[in-house]
This record gives structure tokens, C-alpha cells and sequence, in this order.
């Protein structure tokens, strides 16, 4: 592992952990066993490594997203098993994380994702949204490339807006409220069939819990 990774991934698990705001530079390289010059030979300041460090682990789960769809018996299968292990990402993220990640994701996302070529390359949903038009459980004549920035979008808006926040809502409220009608409004009768059968899947596990 090259430094520049080493970085990353020490200050992604230190951030994780303890918040943003509560890691200093200098700690950061204390823990390192580095100069805090060797940090600011591959990042300019703070703020670029945390942007950096977000960018670093939204493509590592990404690629376990990728790894997903590739896996699933179909999209729709995809579908469900990333929203689960969304729901249990989130449930494991410290408070102090989640108010940080409302000041950088924007700007992550303004420097990432705004260019279609990377979020093609990059984009796990994108590559779920071509594998539905395959599969024919999407509709084909459905644009893809909007469908994925504005299921983008919709996550943001979601965790960043302060009306839904004070509704409270459940992860399983927002995915059977706002995500799952959107999702049957994509569908082919044949992804219906799929969305009903995981579904209800998806309920009866959680019954049994």
C-alpha cells in the first residue's frame, strides 16, 4: 500500500470512529508513524484530504455495489441487497459522522460526479440501471444517465432536507414511501413481479427477526 492509500484509509477509519472535527492533522500523523509534512506533501490542507477521503470511500463501496449487481440473480435482487446493507452502514455510523457528512458530500459529489464519463466508469447504479434494460425489468426507453443523477440527487436531498428530518422517518419509511413507488414507476410487469417477490421477502425476514 502506497502512502497516499495509507492516508486515506488511516484518516477514513480515524473519521469513521471519532468525527471529522475531532482529528487533528497532527494526530492523524502520530497515528501514522509519519511527519505531518509527508501528509501535506499528497494533500494541500484538511479539507482536501476530507474530500478526498470521502471520494476514497464512496468508490469502495462502489465497487462492493459493483460486486452486487454482478452477483444478484437479477437488478431488482441488487436492488434489495443494497438498501439492506445501506440501512446497516448507516445504523453503524456515529452521530458526530453524520453531521459531517452533511457539510462535504455536495462538494464531493460537485467534484466527482459531475462529469458523466466518471459517473459512468464509477457509478454502481449506473451499471445496475444497464443491467436492468437487459434483463427487461426497466423500461427501454427510459434515459439511464438521468435516472442515476437524480437517484443521486434524491439520496441527498433526502439526508440533508430539515422538513423530512423532523418527520423522523425509518430507513424501511423512506425506502416503502419514496424509493419504492419511484422504483415500480421504472419497472417492465416483469420487474414488477421481481419488486413484489423481494419485497415481501424482504418483510417476512424481518418478521422473523
Amino acid at each position: 500500500m502506497d502512502i497516499k492509500t495509507k492516508i486515506l484509509e488511516t484518516a477514513s477509519e480515524k473519521y469513521l470512529s471519532y468525527g471529522i472535527r475531532n482529528i487533528t492533522m497532527d494526530a492523524l500523523a502520530l497515528d501514522l508513524g509519519v511527519s505531518k509534512r509527508t501528509i501535506y506533501e499528497h494533500f494541500s490542507d484538511k479539507e482536501n484530504l476530507v474530500i478526498e477521503v470521502f471520494a476514497h470511500l464512496f468508490l469502495k463501496q462502489n465497487q462492493i455495489n459493483f460486486e452486487i449487481v454482478e452477483q444478484a440473480e437479477n437488478a431488482i435482487e441488487a436492488i434489495f441487497i443494497i438498501m439492506a446493507r445501506q440501512k446497516e452502514n448507516m445504523e453503524n455510523l456515529t452521530p458526530i459522522f453524520i453531521e459531517d457528512m452533511k457539510r462535504y458530500i455536495p462538494k464531493v459529489n460537485r467534484i466527482y460526479f459531475g462529469n458523466d464519463e466518471f459517473i459512468k466508469q464509477h457509478s454502481a447504479s449506473y451499471h445496475l440501471l444497464e443491467k436492468g434494460l437487459k434483463e427487461k425489468v426497466f423500461r427501454n426507453e427510459l434515459r439511464i444517465d438521468l435516472i442515476d443523477v437524480f437517484i443521486q440527487e434524491l439520496h441527498l436531498f433526502i439526508f440533508d432536507n430539515d422538513r423530512i428530518k423532523l418527520q423522523q422517518p425509518s430507513e424501511e419509511e423512506i425506502r416503502d414511501n419514496i424509493f419504492m413507488p419511484y422504483l415500480r414507476g421504472l419497472c417492465t410487469p416483469k420487474g414488477m413481479k421481481l419488486i413484489e417477490h423481494y419485497f415481501e421477502k424482504s418483510h417476512d425476514s424481518k418478521t422473523n427477526e
